[in-house]
Formats: structure tokens, sequence, C-alpha cells
């Protein structure tokens, strides 16, 4: 664990096998999902993704709160740990024989064949993740992300083998079923085995209840997130059916992805690290500002790009059923962006023990949602998705905002850590345009292998321009991570 000394090249050489652990598996995760889709048709990914809504809502308002309540203290103790998984443990139960039960029900009001058996077969995801979720946070804490690592390459390695097994020899949705259950069997059993740590059977009172005292306003945000993001498959499921849900679920994955792989890992250790440091605001504000500057100069140019290339991407990764999802695609990049660089926001609200602040926002990002979806999602999958990038873009303002009130740094010195690679990505995409346009006769792996080459250079180049400074200490803070330890120096 980290002490009040903590050291870049310790955090760096986390975040690495953090990357590592979130990067590769969603790498694989990505890598199978393409295989599949050769195999399945996109409704069977719609039925998966609405049987999921269940398990996700249930995780967000049940188990993450009671896991950030433990994630965000500054010393958790075997007290603190054993109380969180006997809560879960509790809640999770619960949640698994509500949601089985509830199967035949939800598929007679939604009318689509098969819903029922998909969600009563998902609803044991429930017990298998939960079980395993405060292992993974002691682990986290004791910043052994190697060994998560190993955990998420092995499992996804296995369930996608058998899912994929399952898909050649027709088994439909089955085969996505399997692969899930498979998958978080085996991530479990690794993680009970590998872990040091090993619940108790009882823990004092004051430990349950500062629990779900803390837990109680990241539940209410969790509904409130719940809807902010997954309200848009519902309605797709709901008013478009399972084909459409499909193909503007795969657009969403291919974002979430790229998402993972790039920014969400450093911020597994981003929360419990501004956790630490929120009694010295000035190292605080500092690893914020890096956090955002570093995220974007490596996001918004490979974002820029998918949305110039979403048409050959589709068309090489996903083949000719996915066509629809191009536009979608090229539209969900602006808010998986944004999604990249927020997601710090909420981290230093949840450190600074405002959960209610998140709360709030993330109930105005779920209401608006569901009032945009509630007016354009009939009028199909495009309309959705911009729906969805328009809310994004319009109250990011309010996320930042409160990030920025909280630490006490100037809205300039924010707009001046993000524009910059906006600005440069911005000038790559105009100039790669052309090219494009030159290539529209070739293959679109040709597109897919010569725009990023000639892209690069040009997004650098403007970076030098712009903001060289900036770009060299990303360099200098890269090269620090892999060397020797140094010390991060308390600049606001």
């Amino acid at each position: 664990m980290l002490d009040s000394r903590l050291t870049a090249a310790r955090l760096g050489r986390s975040s690495i096998w953090s990357l590592l652990d979130t990067g590769a598996a969603q790498l694989l995760n990505l890598l199978v999902f393409l295989v599949l889709a050769h195999f399945l048709a996109p409704s069977a990914f719609g039925l998966l993704a609405a049987a999921l809504l269940a398990n996700e809502l249930f995780r967000t308002i049940a188990v993450e709160p009671i896991l950030t309540a433990v994630t965000t203290r500054a010393r958790p103790d075997h007290d603190d740990y054993t109380a969180c998984f006997l809560l879960i443990a509790g809640v999770s139960l619960l949640g698994f024989a509500l949601i089985f039960f509830a199967a035949g029900p939800v598929e007679a009001l939604s009318g689509i064949d098969g819903l029922g058996a998909t969600v009563q077969a998902t609803a044991f995801l429930i017990l298998t993740a939960s079980f395993a979720r405060t292992h993974e946070v002691w682990l986290i804490r004791q910043h052994r992300f190697d060994t998560l690592a190993m955990r998420s390459i092995l499992s996804i390695l296995l369930g996608g083998a058998v899912g994929i097994v399952l898909a050649i020899h027709g088994f439909g949705i089955w085969s996505l079923i399997a692969q899930q259950l498979v998958r978080s069997i085996s991530a479990l059993a690794f993680l009970w085995i590998a872990a040091r740590w090993m619940p108790g059977w009882r823990a004092g009172r004051e430990k349950f209840v500062s629990i779900l005292r803390y837990a109680r306003h990241v539940s209410a945000t969790g509904i409130a997130n719940f809807a902010n993001q997954q309200s848009d498959v519902f309605f797709a499921i709901t008013y478009l059916g399972a084909g459409p849900t499909g193909l503007y679920n795969g657009a969403k994955r291919l974002t979430s992805a790229t998402n993972q792989i790039l920014a969400r890992s450093l911020n597994r250790v981003a929360l419990p690290a501004f956790a630490e440091l929120k009694a010295d605001r000035s190292r605080l504000r500092y690893g914020f500002l890096n956090a955002v500057s570093l995220t974007s100069l490596a996001t918004a140019p490979i974002f820029a790009g998918i949305a110039l290339l979403s048409e050959d991407i589709v068309a090489v990764a996903l083949g000719d059923d996915w066509t629809a999802t191009a536009p979608l695609l090229a539209i969900l990049c602006l808010p998986a962006f944004l999604a990249t660089i927020g997601q710090y926001n909420h981290s230093i609200v949840l450190a600074l023990d405002k959960p209610h602040w998140q709360t709030i926002l993330t109930a105005i990002y779920g209401a608006a949602n569901i009032l945009l979806f509630l007016i354009v999602a009939r009028y199909g999958i495009v309309a959705l998705a911009t729906a969805f990038a328009f809310r994004a873009l319009t109250l990011f303002p309010l996320s930042f905002g409160a990030a920025l009130y909280l630490t006490d740094i100037r809205w300039r010195r924010y707009l001046a850590r993000i524009g910059p690679p906006l600005l440069a990505s911005g000038i790559m995409v105009v100039m790669l345009i052309p090219l494009h346009t030159a290539l529209e006769s070739y293959a679109p792996v040709t597109r897919l292998f010569a725009l990023p080459l000639a892209g690069a250079p040009i997004y650098l180049v403007s970076l030098l321009v712009f903001d060289r400074d900036r770009l060299f200490a990303a360099a200098h803070i890269a090269a620090k991570t892999i060397g020797k330890d140094f010390t991060v120096k308390g600049r606001s």
C-alpha cells in the first residue's frame, strides 16, 4: 500500500499492470466479439445485451456502491473488507433470486422470444461476479495488478474459446451465454486461489454502518448512472427490437473497448491514489491535471481516427451484416472520448467525499437521456446515437466544473490541457480526408493501414506547434515510469 510519500514510478508501474489487466482484457474481449460476430447474427448480441440490463442495474445500485465505500478509504483494514464481502454476498443472493424468478414476466411484457431463458441463465453471473469483487478491490489496494492481469487474460481466453467453439457448431445465443459464464466462474476461482486475503465471518457493527452510510449516496448515483449509460439499450430493445439493438450495441462495444484499453485502467489506479492524496491538495491537483492531460493526448487522435475510418473498420472487423453499425461508431466516438477524460472528474468527487454531488450530476445526465430517447428512439438507431452524443457534449461542463471547484483549479488551466490534443486531432482528420478519398477504390484494409501511418506524424507535428512542453512532459513521464523511482513534485 502506498504511504504518504507516494512515488510516481510506483504509481506508474501500477498503471502499466492496470493497463495490461484492463487493456489486454478489453482487447481480448474485443477480439472474441469480432470472431463471434462472424458466426452469430446481430440479434443474438441484442438479446444478450437486453438480458444483461438487469445484471447491470443490480451491479450499479447494490454491489459497486459497497465496493466504492471501501475503495475510497485511505487505509481500509481487514474488517472493512470482511464487512464489504458479507454485505455483497447478502445482496447478491437476493438479487439473483429476484432476477431469476422475474425472467418469465419480463419476457411476457417485452414480447421478445427467448429473453426469459437468457435472463435466467445470465442471472448466475451476479453470484460469480459479486463473490469475486471484494478480492479484486483488495488486490487493487495492494497494487497487485499483475495478479489481476493474469486473472483477466486466462478467464477471457477460456470463456472465449468455449463461446467460439459453440458458435461454430450453431448454438446461437447459448454460445454467448456460455462464454460469459465460463469466463466469470474461472475468474472467481483464480482470484480466490491467488489472493492472500480471505474474508472473516464477522466484523464490527460500525463497519457495516459506515459502509452503508457512504454507499447509499453512491447507490442513488448508480440508479442515475444506469439511466445515463444503459437507457439507450433499453429504448433500443423496446422500440426497435433485438436486431437493431445488436447493431447499436456493437458500436458501443467497439468504443467502450477502446475506452477501457486506453484510459479506464489508469483510473483504477487514480481513484485510490486520489483518496490517499486528498489531504495534500497541491499534489492532488498535479495528479489530476496530469491524468487528464496524458489521457487526452492519447485518446483524442485515436477516437478522431476511428470516426474517420468507421466504415472501413466495420467492413474489415465485423463484415457485411454489420454495415449499419458504421455511422453509429462514428457518432459514438465523441461521448467515448469525453468519458475517457471525464472519469477523473468522477474520481475526484468520490475521493473528496462528495458522493452526493455525483448523485446529482448523474441524475441530471440520466433524466436528460431518458427524455431525449423517449423522443428520438422510434426514429432509429442513428437518431438514438446522435441524442446520446448530444447529451454527453452539452452536459460535460457540469462534470469537470464540479472537479475544478473541489480542487481549486481554474477552468482555463483545465482547458489548456485538453485543447491542444483536440486541435491537433482536428487538423489530422482534415488533412487525411483527401487521402481517404483518393484511396476509395482500394480495399478497406489498405485505408486502415495507410491513414494511421500518415496521421500519426501529422498529429505529433501539430502538437509540437501547439503544446510542445506537454508532449515532452508526457514522454518524460512515460520514460520515468519504466525507470527508477522518483518523487512526484507537488506542483499545482
